[in-house]
């Protein structure tokens, strides 16, 4: 929603198209999965590969790039709020 990057201190896209709806909402502190170890890959819809194969694909990039995210932010001594 609109409220969105008011209310959330991190917002992650998983593509480029993400990331320009994100803009038009006004969100300028998004940041695209794929810029963690994802060698800034969009992270596709699971639903357009033409089997199950597709789901596995996409998660381990969800998880390499969830991981590699957490690593950053956390070695900057950043950390979420309560």
């Amino acid at each position: 929603t609109k409220d969105d990057p008011i209310d959330y201190e991190l917002i992650v896209a998983m593509d480029r198209r993400n990331m320009m709806d994100l803009a038009t909402l006004g969100c300028k502190g998004a940041i695209k999965l794929g810029e963690y170890g994802l060698q800034k890959a969009d992270v596709p819809d699971p639903y357009y590969f033409k089997s199950f194969d597709g789901f596995h694909e996409v998660y381990e990039m969800v998880e390499k790039g969830v991981i590699n995210l957490l690593d950053a932010h956390f070695s900057q001594g950043e950390c979420p709020s309560a």
